[in-house]
């Protein structure tokens, strides 16, 4: 998290999904876009489109650097 970066969606990927990160950026008016750990006992809902266009982002940034 930058200070002074203005965001209205957080997305990351399952890793982040941690109550300290998610608690953050709802403070600073931010939808999170993460989806929940497989062994959170609160299974959070998230945009699940929103997260797909992410990763279909991050794969051809990846595509792009090799």
């Amino acid at each position: 998290m930058i200070d002074g970066l203005l965001a209205d969606y957080l997305l990351a990927d399952r890793a982040y999904d941690i109550n300290e990160i998610v608690k953050w950026a709802l403070e600073h008016g931010m939808i999170t876009v993460i989806p929940p750990k497989k062994n959170r006992l609160d299974q959070r809902e998230y945009d699940e489109y929103l997260y797909k266009v992410r990763h279909i982002v991050e794969n051809t940034i990846l595509k792009l650097k090799q």
